[in-house]
């Protein structure tokens, strides 16, 4: 009698917890969402907005990219 009382105990309260294990061929770890691309548009106007269009005119636009990246590497470095 005790024992058929522990075992019914004992299915009511793993029942909760199986419910909460992941089921066979699930893991547990989330699912993470694709990566998304980042795509920069063009610049809104910005403090220095005036000095790079200037640049673009008075340097040619491959010479002012050239010296804008190398701005922007030690900026960044």
């Amino acid at each position: 009698m005790q024992r058929s009382l522990l075992l019914a105990v004992l299915v009511v309260l793993a029942a909760p917890v199986a419910a909460l294990l992941p089921a066979a061929g699930r893991s547990l770890s989330a699912t993470r969402p694709a990566a998304v691309s980042v795509r920069m548009g063009p610049a809104e106007d910005g403090p220095f907005t005036p000095l790079c269009l200037a640049g673009k005119v008075v340097l040619g636009q491959t010479t002012f990219n050239k010296y804008r990246g190398k701005i922007i590497s030690i900026h960044s470095g």
